[in-house]
């Protein structure tokens, strides 16, 4: 298991990540999900190593990397460009690869790029963006890696291609390998992902997926308008007439009392969606102003 214990880390004395902890397992697609600017992309260089933290550990097999760095050798990475070497073909950076990690795979990624129409004799700057993105990943795949971080792999990615790239995840995950992939394209993660990770503009992490007791889902009929007293604990997501779609802060026995009052002619609990935490974090920052 890969564990990060209480990640910090600032800019300028920003403060991007906030005491951040949470575990891959084995077998496991976890999305990382926030607004722009939340610190995903500094949290997978974390990860590997690319850039230090503050404060806080990062462990495989409660074993921190920092004094046992063989250990990055169970983590690969894929940016969200896959630049680093553009005047190299395929073929060069597979030799770079097997230079770090022992157990790499030549044959496969041979063999995928043969089904994907890939020349691996081509540099990586004359391959078109969808391109670039599988040599990556087939690439970061062959490095036989436990752990294997993705960052922004669906941006900007036409449909046949993020279908190609949602299968090797899943394949991955399938073959008990671990994905933490970033992303916001949020109905393709709330597809494949068995874990949800929300990063907050303040830096703190909250596990989003199924109903959980933090934001409640509802929908209530008024008789006239929105109680006042409502309108200022909740987020709206949706209105038509008299029915509102609400976001509230938990526990559900909370919001009950709430939602139990004369003006409210009936109300539903919703499942809450991904997209909602992003409705929820923003709308919470105009409750709290």
């Amino acid at each position: 298991m890969l564990q990060a214990n209480e990640i910090v880390k600032a800019f300028d004395k920003k403060t991007v990540l906030s005491g951040v902890s949470f575990s891959l397992h084995p077998g496991e697609i976890t999305a990382l999900v926030g607004r722009n600017g939340s610190g995903k992309t500094t949290l997978l260089r974390i990860l590997s190593r690319i850039i230090d933290a503050e404060q806080g550990t990062i462990c495989i097999n409660e074993k921190d990397v920092i004094t046992h760095p063989e250990l990055m050798e169970n983590i690969a990475f894929l940016p969200d460009r896959f630049d680093y070497f553009p005047f190299d073909s395929g073929n060069r950076i597979m030799d770079y690869y097997q230079m770090i990690y022992p157990h790499f795979d030549r044959e496969f990624v041979e063999a995928e790029a043969l089904k994907l129409g890939l020349d691996l004799k081509a540099t990586s700057r004359s391959l078109s963006k969808g391109n670039k993105v599988l040599l990556g990943l087939i690439i970061v795949i062959a490095t036989g890696t436990p752990y294997l971080l993705v960052d922004e792999l669906l941006d900007g990615i036409d449909v046949l291609n993020k279908k190609k790239i949602k299968q090797y995840l899943l394949d991955v995950a399938e073959s008990g390998r671990a994905v933490l992939i970033s992303s916001h394209q949020l109905e393709e993660l709330q597809g494949i992902a068995d874990r949800i990770l929300y990063l907050t503009m303040d830096g703190q992490l909250e596990e989003t997926i199924g109903e959980d007791g933090n934001t409640i889902k509802v929908q209530v009929v008024v008789k006239d308008a929105l109680p006042a007293s409502l309108q200022r604990k909740s987020v709206e997501v949706f209105q038509m007439g008299r029915v509102h779609t609400l976001l509230l802060e938990g526990p559900l026995s909370s919001v009950l009392a709430e939602i139990n009052g004369p003006e409210i002619v009936q109300y539903d609990i919703l499942p809450v969606k991904l997209e909602d935490y992003f409705y929820w974090e923003q709308g919470k920052e105009k409750i709290n102003a």
